[in-house]
C-alpha cells in the first residue's frame, strides 16, 4: 500500500498508570500483526502529573520512541498542535474534567472505563497522601461497580438499550440492584437487574472484587456471558472486555438443536506483552471515527428503582 494511503493517527497519552502503560504497548504493536497494514498510530506526547522524570521513566517502560515529547502537565500536552486524540487514563473521578480539558482544546478523546461518576461533574481533589489503592477510594471513583462492572452494564446496554427499533423513543430501563460494601465504603460486590418493561426484556449482571468470572483466566469453568432469546441463545467465553470465542445455539422445535462456534484468536508480536491485545479494536474504532467525521458520546441516565 502506498504511503499516501495509511492513515496517520498522533496520540497524546494522559498519565502513565498501569492502564495506561497497557493502551500504549498495544499502540505500539506492529498494526501486520492482525493483518492490517492501511493504519499506523504514532505516539506523540506522553503527560504525567508526577512530572517528566515519571514520564521518561513511563517512556523507557512502553519502549516509545525517543522523539516522543513529555509534558509536565496535562495542559501543556493538550495544547501541543502535534497531537490529534488523547486516550485519557487518570483515575475515573477526573475522566470527565480531562476530557473536557482536551475536549476544549480540539482534541479528541477516548476516554476508557466510564467517563464519568455523575452528570454534571462536581470535580474535587485527590488526596495524595492517602494510601489505600485506587480501586479502594471512594474520591477516586474505586469499587467493582465503576471499574469492573461497566463492562457488564456494556454488554446489556448494547444489547437491549442501543439496538431497540429506531423511530421510537429508546426505553431507558429501570434498575434493581445490591451491594455488598467493603469497610472503605467502596461496593465490593454489586448484582443488578434493568428491566425494559416495554420489550418485557431484562438483564442481569454482576462485578466483584471477591471474586472472579472464572476459576482462570482461561475460562475452564464456562461462558460469563450468556444472551437468550425466543430462537435461542449465544455464549461468550473469555474476559468480557476481551472475548475469545462465541457459541450460538439456535432451535426451531423441528429437531436437534444447532450448534455453531466461532474462534477469535489474539494477534500476537512478539515484541510487546500482548496481553492488552484488546485495545486494538478501540484504535480500530477511533480510526473508523476519526475517518468518517463521526465522533460522538451517547448518554443513557438509568433510572434506580430500588438497592
Amino acid at each position: 500500500m502506498s504511503d499516501s494511503k495509511v492513515f496517520r493517527l498522533r496520540w497524546g497519552i494522559m498519565a502513565t498508570g498501569h492502564v495506561a502503560g497497557r493502551f500504549t504497548r498495544d499502540l505500539l504493536t506492529d498494526p501486520s500483526s492482525r493483518d492490517v497494514s492501511d493504519v499506523h498510530h504514532l505516539i506523540t506526547a506522553i503527560a504525567s502529573s508526577s512530572g517528566l522524570q515519571r514520564a521518561a521513566a513511563f517512556c523507557d517502560d512502553v519502549k516509545a520512541p525517543q522523539n516522543v515529547k513529555l509534558c509536565a502537565s496535562y495542559a501543556e500536552m493538550v495544547s501541543d498542535p502535534g497531537v490529534d486524540i488523547v486516550y485519557i487514563a487518570t483515575p475515573v473521578s477526573h475522566h470527565f474534567q480531562n476530557a473536557m480539558m482536551a475536549i476544549e482544546a480540539g482534541k479528541a478523546v477516548l476516554s476508557d472505563c466510564s467517563l464519568d461518576i455523575n452528570l454534571p461533574e462536581d470535580g474535587g481533589e485527590v488526596d495524595a497522601k492517602n494510601k489505600l489503592h485506587r480501586l479502594l477510594k471512594l474520591d477516586l471513583a474505586g469499587g467493582a461497580m465503576l471499574d469492573l462492572g461497566i463492562y457488564s452494564l456494556t454488554w446489556i446496554m448494547q444489547i437491549m438499550y442501543h439496538l431497540q427499533p429506531k423511530g421510537h423513543d429508546k426505553e431507558r430501563p429501570m434498575i434493581v440492584s445490591a451491594v455488598n460494601k467493603y469497610p472503605a465504603g467502596i461496593d465490593e460486590t454489586s448484582s443488578f437487574v434493568l428491566q425494559f418493561p416495554r420489550q418485557k426484556a431484562m438483564g442481569v449482571g454482576m462485578t466483584s472484587l471477591r471474586i472472579a468470572s472464572g476459576v482462570d483466566f482461561d475460562f475452564t469453568a464456562g461462558h460469563p456471558i450468556r444472551i437468550q432469546g425466543t430462537n435461542g441463545e449465544i455464549q461468550v467465553f473469555g474476559p468480557a472486555f476481551k472475548p475469545r470465542s462465541i457459541r450460538v445455539i439456535t432451535e426451531d422445535g423441528n429437531g436437534p438443536a444447532q450448534v455453531q462456534t466461532d474462534e477469535f484468536p489474539i494477534p500476537r508480536d512478539e515484541g510487546r506483552e500482548n496481553w492488552a491485545m484488546d485495545c486494538s479494536g478501540k484504535r480500530t474504532n477511533v480510526r473508523d471515527a476519526s475517518e468518517t467525521g463521526s465522533w460522538r458520546a451517547r448518554f443513557c441516565r438509568l433510572t434506580k428503582v430500588s438497592s
